[in-house]
């Protein structure tokens, strides 16, 4: 993926949310729109990435599937445990895409019908570019109604010294930067 932060740290493969798991719904899944992502990671050279995503149910239902790896044709988890809490939800994961084993532990609060945030520890096995631990923090927040450049699944990126790039997720996993 040209332009994309998702290659560059272990962390960025997996600091998307989890949509839907049985009973749990994220606020993703239930509030579809435009919402608003700042991913914050303190332990890399990017520090804090913002993104904004464009999600509908299907959107939401891909995207868990694939364990929030977003045009990622070759992730599959070994183990997804979802675990309902008072305030949102326990997830803890193993997935293998690109080679590599990711375990993630993530814990998702909600704060509103529009607003939510994250806390995901991952290890990844080989390391990329030589780190194998990253913790994660992410604020997300309902923007609205998707803007008409966008459709269910893009995504605006605006990478640290990169730009905006805007990703168009196809139907079939593929994916443009602009």
């Amino acid at each position: 993926m040209q332009g994309s932060a998702a290659a560059a740290t272990p962390a960025a493969t997996h600091a998307a949310p989890a949509m839907t798991v049985g009973a749990f719904k994220s606020p993703m899944a239930k509030k579809p729109g435009l919402w608003e992502m700042t991913i914050d990671m303190p332990d890399t050279k990017m520090k804090s990435v913002k993104n904004s995503v464009c999600v509908d149910e299907t959107v939401a239902e891909k995207w868990m599937k694939a364990a929030g790896q977003m045009g990622a044709n070759d992730v599959k988890c070994s183990k997804h445990d979802v675990t309902p809490t008072a305030t949102g939800a326990v997830i803890d994961q193993v997935c293998e895409t690109g080679g590599r084993t990711i375990n993630s532990h993530i814990e998702l609060t909600t704060i509103s019908d529009t607003s939510f945030k994250q806390s995901i520890k991952s290890t990844t096995s080989p390391p990329v570019m030589g780190k194998s631990d990253s913790d994660v923090e992410m604020t997300a927040n309902w923007m609205g109604a998707c803007p008409s450049n966008m459709a269910a699944g893009d995504m605006e990126m605006d990478i640290p010294g990169v730009g905006k790039h805007l990703v168009h997720m196809s139907g079939a996993g593929k994916v443009t930067v602009h």
